[in-house]
Parts: structure tokens; sequence; C-alpha cells
């Protein structure tokens, strides 16, 4: 597959609108209804600063962090609607995943002018 059309395509930068963004977010499923509910985050979140090496990416020291924090930094990033339980579907808001990833292209660009080492995660490595 290294060198067919298709998958070259799939780096090459491409200009697209907000709107599109938008669109997109909400039609692979990052936004709007999304597969995990709360519990299943909370659940994840609680393993990773027990120490689970299955949700710690390899870093240490995410003991020292407490569970409520940092849903509050999910929270933050990525806004769950509010009025939904812990349990069921889950909303999230399109608007606040694009400004969240905007703020992180932003420091990206920071680190790379800066020269900084950079750890990028994904628990969605698929």
């Amino acid at each position: 597959m290294a060198g067919s059309k298709a998958h070259e395509d799939r780096w090459t930068r491409g200009d697209y609108t907000r709107d599109e963004l938008l669109d997109a977010l909400l039609a692979e499923g990052m936004a709007g209804e999304v597969a995990h509910d709360r519990m299943n985050v909370f659940g994840k979140v609680q393993r990773m600063v027990l120490g689970d090496p299955d949700v710690t990416f390899g870093l240490s020291g995410m003991t020292r962090y407490e569970a409520g924090e940092v849903m509050a930094l999910i929270d933050r990033s990525i806004k769950f609607e509010p009025g939904h339980g812990w349990e069921g579907p889950t909303i999230v808001d399109p608007e606040t995943i694009l400004e969240s990833l905007e703020a992180m292209g932003d420091r990206l660009a920071l680190a790379a002018e800066r020269g900084e080492e950079v750890l990028i995660t994904t628990g969605h490595p698929v």
C-alpha cells in the first residue's frame, strides 16, 4: 500500500472551511452523540490515575492527578453537553472540540519554533 495514490492523498494538506471541519467532526463521531458515555470515560480516567499500564500510554506519574481533575480537563476540552447523565447517550460540542484542536495546533507550532520535544498520544490508535 505504501506509495499508493490513496495513501499519499491521506496526508495531503487541504484547506477547509470551519463549517466543513465541524461537519467532519460530527460525521466521524467525534462530536454530537458519541459512542462512549461519561461513565465509560470516567472508568478509563480512574484506571489511568491509579496507574493502570493499559491506559497510561507508558507514562509514569499519572497517580498525582485525581479523576475529578482529569474529567474537568476533558470537559473543558470537549464540553460534554450539560443535562445528560453519566450513562446513556453523551453529546459532545463540535465547536469546543474545534477550538481545542486550534489551541493545540497553536501550541504545537510554538513547540516546533522553540525546538521542544513533544509527546502525542491517543486512546484510539486506529
